[in-house]
């Protein structure tokens, strides 16, 4: 039985990347507000658009969720919130991947750390 899953928008859909953002390396941490108690997790990427994190919690294709993100942006320590929906899932043995789609693109005004620190570290690559 296969333990990776991708969520596709048609039986059509020619590519299994359906990313619309470039994205970037993040090293942060963060927590599935879910319930009474959060759900620790760790974040390895992240785009304008969606990101990739890691738990031993599972959660299923199609999921919605809240999550809380922190990290560290020029220097200064944050905190930021945004809600998305499972799009792909990686299952391992003692812990999950889950590739998250935002509901609505990270934007200066919403999440604005967040937004500095990806258009910060895109510019850095052009």
């Amino acid at each position: 039985m296969p333990n990776f899953f991708i969520g596709m928008e048609g039986p059509d859909a020619p590519s299994l990347d359906q990313r619309k953002q470039p994205r970037i390396a993040f090293s942060g941490k963060g927590s599935v507000i879910f319930g009474p108690r959060p759900i620790e997790i760790t974040i390895s990427n992240i785009s304008l658009s969606g990101l990739l994190f890691h738990t031993k919690e599972r959660f299923d294709l199609g999921k919605l969720l809240t999550l809380r993100i922190i990290g560290e942006e020029e220097g200064k320590p944050f905190e930021e919130k945004t809600a998305g929906r499972v799009m792909a899932v990686h299952r391992g043995d003692s812990s999950h991947s889950y590739g998250l789609q935002f509901l609505a693109l990270l934007t200066a005004e919403k999440q604005p750390c967040l937004f500095a620190k990806i258009q910060r570290v895109l510019q850095n690559k052009s």
